[in-house]
């Protein structure tokens, strides 16, 4: 076993034990453990997925997701956007749509701006590909000047799709 998973999976089973304490309280087992745990985990399935493990990643990250939803404290904001985003990443690399939509939306609705550059343009795609050609041209309209253009291919694709020829011919243009 890799030494950065075996030391992800140490800090999982540390946060684990924490809770399951016989007299321990809510409070045993703060919120900084909490987001140090998300933060460390998030890391090891980011090296994860950088050296091609993403199945390895993703069982990671659905776990550590398991574990965040038993939280009813609502710590861990910013931790929990990265998880949301690298889970995300994960279904998008290996074509889950719906889950990536699913994650993906919660990502951005965390309120951290710095997913939407990767994350806005893959709904426009997912859309496309999912065949939801009114959301595509949607958020194709929505996409920052940045990634205009996939936004007018995407808008004109998806105008073709539907028989719209001259706003199909509009949008190439």
């Amino acid at each position: 076993m890799p030494r950065a998973s075996f030391l992800g999976q140490f800090a999982l089973a540390a946060v684990i034990a924490g809770a399951a304490l016989p007299g321990a309280n809510a409070q045993a087992v703060s919120r900084p453990d909490l987001a140090r745990t998300i933060d460390a985990e998030v890391r090891v399935a980011t090296f994860e997925t950088v050296a091609g493990s993403e199945l390895a990643a993703l069982s990671r990250l659905e776990r550590l997701s398991a574990l965040v939803a038993q939280d009813s404290a609502g710590a861990a904001g910013p931790e929990k956007a990265g998880l949301h985003f690298l889970l995300s990443q994960a279904y998008y690399r290996l074509a889950m749509l719906g889950q990536f939509r699913r994650e993906a939306e919660a990502a951005l609705a965390s309120g951290q701006p710095r997913y939407a550059t990767v994350l806005r343009p893959q709904l426009v795609v997912e859309a496309y590909r999912s065949g939801d050609y009114p959301r595509a041209t949607k958020l194709a309209q929505e996409l920052p000047a940045a990634v205009a253009g996939l936004g007018a291919l995407v808008a004109g694709l998806a105008a073709y799709q539907t028989g719209d020829i001259p706003a199909a011919r509009t949008a190439f243009q």
